[in-house]
């Protein structure tokens, strides 16, 4: 004798294999859509709790050059944004730190290209300084050392 609760519980599961049965067979039907209308490689992947794999196109040997295309995209624009981010991140630790922060030893870890960026960034923002004061006819004192910019 089979229990309620075990008739229940079976009752929902076949329920959702359905319904993720008529998502997928929509989502699919989307891409194709997508795909033609717009002249454009798309792939859908999903890979279910039993290991097994849907995707658009159904043949994975498709699928490849579309995530290898993919791979190369978010590496690319993970080194563009990596130096920028390092960069603030790193001029953020020092507005946020203690009296004691000192700008040198998180430069350290940055490559030439990453300062090479950093340093066009300051150049930039003190060229904009530079202009607020000068609009406000006020000088820009130089400073020649570390302890007169209380680094």
């Amino acid at each position: 004798m089979v229990k309620e609760g075990a008739k229940e519980n079976t009752i929902k599961c076949d329920k959702k294999k359905q319904q993720l049965t008529m998502k997928m067979t929509n989502i699919k039907k989307k891409s194709m859509e997508l795909s033609s209308l717009c002249d454009i490689d798309v792939c859908f992947l999903c890979l279910e709790e039993n290991g097994r794999i849907e995707s658009w196109p159904d043949n994975l040997n498709q699928v490849k050059p579309i995530l290898e295309r993919y791979k190369k995209e978010v590496s690319k624009r993970k080194k563009k944004t990596s130096t920028t981010i390092a960069a603030t991140d790193h001029v953020q630790t020092y507005k946020s730190g203690s009296s004691k922060a000192r700008i040198g030893p998180l430069l350290d870890g940055l490559s030439q290209k990453s300062l090479k960026i950093f340093s066009n960034q300051i150049a930039e923002k003190i060229e904009l300084i530079a202009n607020q004061l000068s609009s406000k006819n006020q000088s820009l004192p130089l400073l020649n050392s570390e302890e007169e910019m209380n680094i």
